[in-house]
């Protein structure tokens, strides 16, 4: 039995699969240039911070050196210490930051270890968690650990998001979870602003 003939399409049938062709390709376009889309930064590095006076690090000290010169904006390293302390004090805060194009950063480089603590040039940890928003809702990390040297008990937190990363280090003796998330998270929104504000 011979099989009648496959109809025509019709014009009709031309436009709308036309019509979907063109919806495929713009819905995919804009799943694209989302996936490139990252929050854009400006850093605020202060000569001086919460009454402390703060030194550029990054001679010694540049943990965004790995960082491609394609991906990184601008970034600082500071840290921040009394007017009248002795030359061999301990730091009040140490403070890094980055901007740039860090859009295939994920959630899961900052909480499963991809960044390692030790990285921020910790000493011995005895706390570390997945901290709730970072500075501007990024994801963060946070660990108390006795500093080499010292013996003094110190927080770290390191943050990203698409468009920035960062650390703080910063005395916690008297600090829970909390308290040292909201250090983080405050000093964090200080020393970094969305563009534009």
């Amino acid at each position: 039995m011979e099989l009648p003939p496959v109809p025509r399409a019709t014009a009709r049938e031309y436009a709308f699969a036309g019509a979907g062709l063109v919806l495929l390709l713009a819905v995919g376009a804009a799943l694209y240039a989302s996936s490139l889309v990252y929050p854009r930064y400006d850093i605020v590095a202060h000569d001086t911070f919460r009454g402390l006076k703060g030194f550029d690090l990054r001679e010694e000290f540049d943990p965004f050196g790995t960082v491609p010169d394609n991906e990184l904006k601008e970034s600082t390293a500071r840290v921040y210490i009394a007017e009248d302390a002795a030359p061999d004090a301990p730091a009040e805060y140490l403070v890094a930051v980055a901007t740039g194009d860090f859009h295939q950063m994920r959630e899961s480089y900052i909480y499963d270890d991809s960044i390692p603590m030790g990285a921020a040039g910790v000493g011995s940890i005895h706390d570390s968690w997945r901290a709730g928003p970072g500075p501007h809702g990024s994801w963060m990390r946070c660990a108390r650990y006795t500093e080499p040297g010292t013996g003094m008990l110190q927080a770290a937190c390191l943050w990203a998001d698409k468009g920035s990363m960062g650390m703080v280090l910063f005395t916690a003796e008297d600090k829970n979870r909390d308290a040292v998330e909201a250090t983080a998270r405050s000093v964090g929104a200080d020393f970094l602003q969305p563009a534009g504000d």
